[in-house]
């Protein structure tokens, strides 16, 4: 196991016998049902349960979600991700790209959607923590360069960076994701983890794990970073997981084939699952913090649990 990611074990002295539930146990769960449950995911409903988590949150501090990084992964016609020093990973359908800022804190979950035939995205709904609302962007006839991994180049294919905030939704404010977009959503659906200081990526757990904690994000969370020891800081941990996107960009553990450069990080064996896990971790402790009350002080410091 590469020295960069030693620090995924970080959560075995949280395993502690006054916890009701065993963290380990949680997220062997998660995993479990992933591809299990087929349940339709809701857009009203996630933003009713985030508010739960935001009510369980409350009087915590938190950071500014505003922040504007400098460097953008880019989404690709062709479904792919272009990180800011060139790594491309191409993958198959609709995707929810997740988007962490510089303290590792969730700023967006970006549902990117792609046509009928899986071939080209088409369509954005983007959920932001900080308001609690949808953006709507399409995507079919939007300009740009769509590169493939065999490095042929056209320019038929629709582009956008991921993580930007500045463009206007196409639909009202209030407005939120149709259920029928969100159906494209299967349980074995890509998840990408987004560092958007740094502009580089890792893919995540299967969209039907993430759905598991979105289900409940309440419990998950509050075992999840209740089972951190004394030695390990939650922010700290939160910084880690952050570096390693930044480090492995490209990183994947599946859609590996001829169409990808050499220089994607690949993982097989086990050490996948206990990746998987640490971004479940990662993914509640990005939510919690991202849904806490407060307005945060202009020269915020890393968020202490």
């Amino acid at each position: 196991q590469d020295a960069s990611i030693s620090w995924i074990n970080g959560l075995a002295c949280g395993r502690q016998k006054i916890m009701p539930v065993d963290p380990a146990d949680l997220l062997d769960d998660i995993l479990g049902f992933a591809r299990i449950d087929r349940s339709p995911l809701h857009p009203r409903s996630i933003s009713n349960r985030l508010e739960s988590l935001r009510n369980w949150a409350q009087g915590q501090p938190h950071h500014d979600h505003d922040e504007k990084p400098p460097r953008r992964v880019t989404a690709a016609g062709d479904p792919m991700l272009i990180d800011a020093n060139g790594k491309m990973h191409h993958y198959w359908g609709s995707a929810l790209m997740v988007v962490f800022n510089r303290l590792g804190v969730i700023t967006a979950l970006e549902y990117v959607g792609a046509i009928q035939d899986r071939n080209y995205i088409s369509e954005v709904w983007r959920y932001e923590l900080a308001t609690s609302k949808y953006k709507y962007r399409y995507l079919d006839e939007t300009p740009g360069e769509s590169r493939i991994c065999t490095g042929e180049v056209t320019v038929d294919g629709p582009t956008f960076e991921v993580g930007d905030d500045s463009w206007p939704s196409e639909r009202y404010e209030d407005d939120v994701s149709p259920e029928e977009f969100f159906n494209k959503f299967k349980p074995a659906a890509r998840t990408f983890s987004i560092n958007g200081k740094t502009g580089t990526f890792m893919q995540g757990p299967d969209f039907g794990a993430l759905h598991q904690v979105l289900k409940r994000p309440v419990t998950v969370s509050k075992h999840l970073i209740g089972a951190f020891g004394d030695s390990v800081r939650p922010e700290e941990w939160m910084q880690n997981a952050l570096t390693m996107i930044t480090e492995k960009s490209g990183y994947h553990h599946s859609d590996h084939g001829k169409y990808h450069k050499r220089d994607c990080p690949l993982a097989t064996g086990n050490i996948v699952n206990t990746i998987l896990k640490a971004q479940l971790v990662q993914f509640a402790c990005g939510l919690t913090v991202a849904t806490m009350m407060g307005e945060p002080p202009l020269n915020a410091n890393p968020v202490v649990f």
